[in-house]
């Protein structure tokens, strides 16, 4: 594990600047953080704004997370305690991953929503809150890439990727104590996207399947 930052401040910059990176792989909008101080928390991370991502068809990207900075023994470090990720197309959420254990909603659990006009009786489907286990910002970034045809903005992209996924490992936080059993099956997986060739088309009348983690 790598040493802990000097200060809360350090810690959040860190963060911001190792998100900034898995994000240039599609984007170049600012990756912009709410606070550097422990007051108040949890803060946010977000992007300056949605991020037009270059596809063949109309994709943009959400982003937003939930963070706290704490100390160890080693230093400070930045926990996530919860994202709002979406892939939106022509306009509308193609699919969403959340994760809010704080706030109104009986709903604290890690999942997902799709875009659909699909109704089970008299119930959205697009409303129905899918079960998956804690999802990491790099598997969206790999989902689009690999399954919805974004165009990487760099040719290091699988890498950065996977430099990514270490944030989810080390060190451990409310996410990986509550979905431990998740993380092995997580990162096989994100091994084989990195792997397939993407081929999918969402223009036409059929939209892939998108896999919960």
């Amino acid at each position: 594990m790598a040493p802990g930052s000097r200060t809360p401040a350090e810690a959040v910059e860190h963060y911001r600047g190792r998100t900034a990176r898995l994000l240039a792989c599609l984007t170049n909008e600012h990756v912009v953080v709410s606070a550097y101080h422990t007051a108040d928390p949890p803060h946010q991370l977000e992007l300056s704004d949605l991020a037009k991502l270059r596809a063949a068809h109309p994709l943009r990207l959400s982003v937003g997370e939930h963070y706290e900075a704490r100390e160890d023994a080693d230093g400070w470090r930045v926990e996530i305690v919860g994202y709002n990720y979406a892939i939106e197309h022509d306009g509308r959420d193609l699919v969403s991953y959340h994760w809010h254990p704080q706030g109104e909603s009986p709903i604290t659990w890690p999942h997902m929503h799709v875009g659909t006009d699909i109704h089970v009786g008299e119930r959205w489907f697009g409303k129905v809150h899918l079960p998956t286990g804690a999802v990491g910002l790099e598997r969206v970034v790999a989902l689009a890439i690999t399954e919805l045809g974004a165009k990487p903005l760099r040719d290091d992209w699988e890498r950065l990727i996977a430099e990514a996924a270490d944030r989810w490992r080390s060190p451990p936080s409310a996410v990986h104590t509550r979905h431990a059993t998740m993380q092995g099956a997580r990162d096989r997986w994100l091994v084989i996207e990195l792997r397939a060739a993407a081929s999918t088309s969402i223009d036409g009348t059929s939209i892939p399947a998108v896999g919960c983690v």
